[in-house]
């Protein structure tokens, strides 16, 4: 019985370790998808990346940077401003004792689907017809008049203004223990994803 036991848990322990690798391979197969879409949409990527990088101290993976800035050109985003983006979203992860990739994700997603649902993760509280009217006003339009894209612009304004307030009410840019454990995770994802590149064939 013993020894069914140990077979028993070896059997488990050499399923679990399958199970785990095919999850890195196949993160790591997403990751060079992800890092072309990145060159093809990024003009100058590889000094995009080092801002980004730069932006978030280390506190975030590339390929969930990389995997967010395509989101945002995807959704048509101001990514002029994704530096403030990024500020934001370490700013409310710090406040919250949320993850990095949870609120830079809550952060573009909310603002390209005008979700105050998603925004209301970082703390943030946004109102779309406030946002209309105050672009609306200076276009020099009603805020019925405004379009679609217009829409979307005067909501990212209004959400990254309500940001930049947040920061300020905390001190401006901290940084401490989480700034930690986030960058530890994000360097672990890092080296697991390049590790499994290695074994991921090109088709």
């Amino acid at each position: 019985l013993i020894s069914m036991a140990k077979g028993a848990v070896g059997l488990a322990a050499a399923f679990t370790a399958v199970r785990k690798a095919a999850q890195f391979t196949k993160m790591a197969s997403d990751a060079e998808n992800v890092e072309k879409a990145f060159k093809n949409l990024s003009k100058e990527p590889d000094n995009m990346l080092k801002a980004m990088k730069k932006a978030v101290s280390g506190t975030i993976a590339e390929f969930e940077l990389m995997k967010q800035f395509n989101q945002a050109a995807l959704l048509g985003l101001p990514l002029d401003r994704f530096d403030e983006m990024l500020a934001i979203a370490r700013s409310s992860a710090q406040a919250t004792g949320q993850s990095m990739d949870f609120m830079l994700n809550s952060i573009v997603t909310g603002i390209g689907r005008q979700s105050r649902l998603m925004i209301d993760n970082l703390g943030l509280i946004v109102s779309i017809g406030d946002a209309n009217e105050v672009y609306a006003q200076q276009l020099g339009k009603l805020s019925s008049e405004l379009t679609q894209v217009e829409q979307k612009t005067a909501f990212a304004n209004a959400v990254l203004k309500a940001g930049a307030e947040n920061i300020e009410k905390m001190g401006g840019k901290a940084k401490g223990a989480f700034d930690g454990v986030n960058k530890l995770t994000s360097v672990i994802k890092d080296k697991t994803i390049d590790a499994f590149k290695n074994l991921v064939t090109p088709i």
